[in-house]
């Protein structure tokens, strides 16, 4: 998983050999910097959605795949990222990979294969990699809608089944998993000193579908139920005078409509 997501997080660099010219003469993959030079700022930015495939795919007969969807949006490349270790081989194969799995993506109308690049992106058509445990789907300007992910298992000489890790980066969402809603403290501010009642409380609060209610906890009491205000803020009111005199921890729970 950390090899894909550095190399999914990888730029092309434009002096990639060395000439003293900034013209990217050879784009990725090469020769000169294989995926890119590493962007440890880009591989923890937590925009990666992941798959650790630990259960893999089964070696009961070739072509035997797993699909993974995700909701495309536009604005920025849709970037797809499969590894996997491979099986000692044998220093007289004249192909080295044992274990071949292939990526697919299928987004809009296009289908793309792992490693059929052209300038530095994928490219329709071609053939499907036979010699490389590490494919990739770089689509520079995506269509928006479900694109489907798939992993193939073309070849597992050694039986059982065999793990991957799959890392997705872009304007995407997740299709039939529910994501938790934000919810961030707008008052009393961080430090602040309060007293009296009412102490007038507050948040802010999305989610993806809906939040349903907001609630206010003091020093992990019990929960204040807040009024939603509209717009995404949520109020309600603190007795001050019902907790000594000192520090305490002032907290915010959303919760959305899912079932």
């Amino acid at each position: 998983m950390v090899k894909a997501t550095l190399i999914n997080s990888a730029y092309d660099l434009l002096d990639e050999n060395n000439d003293g010219v900034d013209d990217n003469d050879f784009p990725i993959p090469n020769m000169h910097e294989g995926w890119g030079r590493i962007d440890l700022a880009a591989a923890t930015d937590r925009s990666h959605v992941y798959v650790d495939e630990g259960a893999g795919i089964a070696a009961a007969g070739l072509g035997n795949c797993t699909m993974h969807d995700y909701v495309v949006a536009v604005g920025s490349p849709f970037k797809v990222t499969l590894v996997w270790s491979d099986r000692p081989s044998s220093e007289a194969a004249a192909v080295n990979l044992v274990t071949d799995l292939d990526l697919t993506v299928e987004n809009g109308s296009d289908t793309y294969l792992g490693n059929d690049f052209s300038g530095g992106w994928s490219t329709t058509g071609g053939a499907a990699d036979v010699v490389n445990n590490v494919e990739n789907v770089y689509i520079q300007f995506p269509s928006a809608g479900t694109s489907t992910v798939t992993v193939c298992a073309a070849a597992l000489p050694e039986g059982g089944s065999h793990p991957y890790a799959l890392v997705v980066d872009g304007n995407v969402s997740l299709v039939g998993i529910d994501l938790p809603p934000t919810v961030n403290m707008t008052a009393p501010a961080d430090g602040a000193t309060v007293s009296g009642n009412p102490v007038p409380l507050s948040a802010t609060a999305g989610d993806d579908s809906a939040v349903v209610s907001v609630e206010f906890i003091v020093d992990g009491g019990t929960p204040i139920p807040g009024s939603d205000a509209g717009g995404g803020v949520w109020t309600a009111s603190w007795d001050s005078n019902s907790v000594a005199d000192g520090d305490h921890t002032i907290t915010a729970r959303a919760t959305d409509d899912a079932a």
